[in-house]
């Protein structure tokens, strides 16, 4: 099948996920259409399937009881409709001081997005972000990283993070 923006028909590159193969425990890399053409093609099992078609500034899109018979191949062409843009800003501190942190940076996971960092006064902001839900990356050397998930929306859109000490201790001092 192939994958297309759903205003202007144009194909997009786009992850098309099976829970029941892509979702197992160990890796696999993300399985993508085309950026040429929007197509994809997987192989799958005989019998009923649910795939979620996403892609960055776009509303993921899940289908259900997709049914794949041994008779023919099966063909699915997905129009994916854009998500709504909006800001995100908030601050970064301190967990124990409660002081701003000046240059944390703020990485939102597999975007596009590039990362940005807090400004003097521990606060930072990222001009339209597609509505979704994200795995969100703040860090700054000195403190223990922090992973969040996150859905960002008209009512979700700031987000302050707290970041605690750490020391990293590393086993790769020494002569090589």
């Amino acid at each position: 099948g192939h994958v297309y923006d759903a205003e202007t028909l144009e194909p997009l590159v786009a992850e098309v996920y099976d829970p029941s193969i892509d979702g197992l425990e160990s890796y696999r890399k993300p399985y993508k259409s085309s950026a040429s053409f929007g197509s994809y093609y997987r192989l799958f099992t005989v019998g009923n399937m649910s795939i979620t078609f996403s892609a960055y500034g776009y509303i993921s899109q899940s289908i259900s009881d997709i049914e794949i018979t041994e008779e023919e191949a099966t063909i699915l062409d997905v129009y994916l409709e854009k998500a709504p843009l909006g800001p995100i800003f908030g601050s970064v501190i301190d967990g124990n001081t409660n002081q701003n942190i000046e240059g944390a940076e703020i990485q939102i996971l597999n975007t596009p997005l590039l990362p940005v960092f807090t400004n003097g006064d521990g606060v930072y902001e990222i001009d339209e972000v597609a509505y979704n839900s994200y795995n969100i990356r703040v860090s700054k050397e000195g403190y223990a990283p922090l992973y969040i998930d996150q859905n960002i929306d008209e009512n979700h859109h700031i987000l302050n993070f707290v970041l605690l000490p750490s020391e990293a201790i590393t086993c790769e001092e020494g002569e090589f």
